[in-house]
């Protein structure tokens, strides 16, 4: 799983990814259990550095990941444009 950029969806989101790569295997198998929230949280990391051969890797932990996002350029209010505003 990954973001690609304008060939998609423009968005460069992974949480948004995940997010929707999930609710298609649900709605596809019916089955609102088909994908887990921890699930859908390996596709968006673990499976991904698992497919590259990092795993055992420390800069790839998952710990690191939810460090990394915890910083403050990742929150969407330090990123708020103000065409994101409505007036």
């Amino acid at each position: 799983m990954g973001t690609d950029g304008p060939a998609s969806s423009n968005r460069l989101d992974i949480l948004e990814a995940g997010k929707i790569a999930s609710l298609l295997q649900k709605g596809v198998n019916r089955n609102p259990e088909m994908i887990t929230s921890r699930q859908a949280m390996n596709m968006m990391t673990v499976n991904g550095i698992i497919a590259l051969g990092l795993e055992g890797k420390e800069a790839f932990s998952l710990e690191r990941i939810f460090e990394e996002l915890e910083k403050e350029e990742h929150d969407y209010i330090f990123h708020l444009h103000s065409s994101d505003l409505e007036f």
